[in-house]
């Protein structure tokens, strides 16, 4: 496989432009952190043919598929199901989870609404990621390629800390070290062509480059203890003497 992680974002309001994907980027800072290598980032509406799309869009080229939103108590939230639908198994209830969630509901509201229940169900054999700060639960669940399936709820302020707790146990893939420089007064074609001679002497090297307003990000990505990391830095940076402001 190309990449360890693709990402999928699910909501109507995301692909309809009414709120803007913040969270996947965010994950995937923290992948490339550990090392590992990220694809595509996909967002789709609260379809189960959507959904399933989606996922079989990424097994193409993703080991492993990280999918953010959908997992409410309405009827349009239906990412448990399409995980389920889309590799054949069933929907099961977690008890753990439905007795927490019906605690919430009486002592907030006193009553049980229909769709809390829903949030309680899971693709059979998944392991449940514990939500702290909201009611929805998220889970992982391996296929039977041993691809891991990784399932938040949408709000950020829940999500993120819940990805960053599945990963804990992840092992580090390879350390990357990053070293970035803010780029003035030239373009993005000359800045590359500038950067050959590093690369012609240093072909492991990998520079990206962001056009920020008024200047360009050039970010050089290396592997942690690089025995060259000291070298490529220095003759960048004397390179481009003319062009780097701190």
């Amino acid at each position: 496989m190309k990449y360890d992680y693709g990402f999928i974002a699910i909501g109507d309001e995301i692909t309809d432009g009414d709120i803007t994907n913040t969270n996947t980027p965010e994950f995937a800072k923290t992948l490339i952190g550990k090392g590992f290598e990220v694809g595509f980032h996909l967002s789709c509406k609260d379809d189960l043919e959507d959904i399933s799309e989606s996922i079989n869009f990424l097994e193409q080229s993703h080991k492993n598929i990280v999918i953010v939103g959908g997992l409410g108590p309405t009827e349009d939230d239906l990412t448990s199901q399409a995980v389920a639908k889309h590799y054949k198994t069933e929907l099961v209830l977690d008890e753990k989870s439905w007795l927490i969630l019906e605690k919430r509901m009486l002592d907030k509201y006193g009553k049980i609404t229909h769709g809390t229940r829903k949030q309680a169900l899971f693709p059979k054999g998944s392991k449940i990621l514990k939500n702290i700060t909201g009611t929805a639960n998220g889970f992982e669940f391996t296929s039977n390629k041993n691809r891991k399936i990784l399932v938040f709820p949408g709000p950020p302020r829940e999500c993120i800390p819940m990805f960053e707790n599945a990963l804990e146990s992840t092992q580090i893939k390879k350390q990357i070290t990053r070293k970035s420089w803010n780029i003035y007064n030239i373009g993005e074609s000359f800045l590359a062509e500038i950067l050959e001679e590093i690369k012609l002497e240093y072909s492991f090297v990998t520079f990206k480059y962001r056009l920020d307003s008024g200047f360009i990000e050039l970010k050089y990505f290396y592997p942690y203890n690089c025995p060259h990391s000291d070298s490529i830095i220095e003759k960048t940076e004397k390179l481009l003497k003319n062009y780097i402001k701190e």
